[in-house]
């Protein structure tokens, strides 16, 4: 995409983005005689939205309520996501670690507080990722098509469409998720607790207010926890910032007074003994500060057990 396209990209997001009605999808409401049908997505929760073509259909709704998944019937993926931003990470660090992402990126385009990416993906497909900031959050689109199925019109309707919408996602629930105190490995860590020992570390409660406060305080206290991407929150440490990409909240539900955890994909960002028992104290603290919780089981692609390393992961 030449550099005058991606300037007009960027012109028209204001005048793209999407209303605050309450339907998050909308069909068969924005075609003109000659262009085809498209559709919109909005998530409360991040407050962005999206237009994508109307073919596309939903396969992937996260439990934790960030995004969606849509896949066109071609093969083309979009999907798109928000994240909270505590700490702030510029853009240039952004960008490199969305370079990880591609096999081979042909085209950056960027300014302070957005980025565009293009190229291949790893599987051969073409790959367009573009990530936003906005106050404390990140936005961030991920376009997957092969060679002809999106026209390239399409493509830059998809990503120019993406973005937040105008003002604020509404305030929902106040919630606790447990982050972790890391006195016992060495200066770095200088604040220091009074928390319940867990493990090599002490666990932090945190009060956090919730975008979008739908669903049971333990589905919202769980989303909030899998949602925040940042290592450092309060000066406190969250270790699932670590393994999010191969680890995913995909439910919660409740059986009595137990809370089962729900999820799928493995541990990753594992640096020494200290590090594996943490996703899971961190999961389960956070479910035992709702009040109706007095147990927690975590399943893990269906089945109760421990979870397993599966890879370094990502650092920082």
């Amino acid at each position: 995409m030449s550099a005058l396209l991606f300037s007009g990209l960027l012109a028209g997001l204001a005048t793209a983005c999407v209303p605050q009605d309450g339907a998050p999808f909308t069909r068969g409401a924005d075609r003109s005689d000659d262009a085809p049908a498209f559709a919109r997505y909005r998530n409360t929760r991040f407050g962005f939205a999206v237009r994508y073509p109307a073919d596309f259909r939903v396969t992937k709704r996260p439990a934790n309520d960030d995004g969606v998944v849509l896949t066109g019937p071609e093969g083309a993926r979009l999907r798109v996501y928000g994240a909270h931003a505590v700490r702030d990470r510029p853009m240039t660090a952004r960008i490199r670690r969305a370079r990880d992402r591609f096999a081979e990126v042909t085209q950056v385009t960027g300014r302070q507080d957005q980025a565009v990416l293009h190229g291949v993906a790893p599987d051969g497909t073409r790959r367009v990722v573009r990530i936003i900031r906005v106050r404390a959050r990140v936005l961030t689109l991920v376009l997957d098509h092969p060679a002809d199925t999106l026209a390239p019109a399409a493509v830059e309707r998809i990503v120019a469409s993406f973005g937040p919408v105008s003002g604020d996602p509404p305030t929902g629930r106040v919630v606790e998720v447990a982050l972790l105190d890391y006195p016992a490995v060495g200066e770095r860590y200088a604040r220091t607790s009074d928390g319940a020992r867990h493990g090599c570390d002490r666990v932090v409660r945190v009060r956090r207010n919730v975008r979008g406060g739908a669903g049971s305080p333990l589905a919202a206290a769980l989303r909030e926890l899998f949602a925040i991407e940042d290592f450092s929150v309060a000066g406190w440490q969250n270790f699932i910032a670590r393994t999010n990409d191969t680890l995913r909240l995909e439910g919660v539900e409740m059986q009595g007074r137990t809370a089962v955890v729900h999820l799928t994909g493995r541990l990753s960002g594992l640096a020494g003994v200290c590090d594996r028992p943490r996703t899971g104290i961190q999961i389960r603290q956070t479910a035992l500060a709702v009040p109706a919780v007095e147990a927690v089981v975590i399943r893990v692609d269906g089945e109760r057990r421990g979870l397993r390393p599966g890879g370094a992961g990502p650092g920082r």
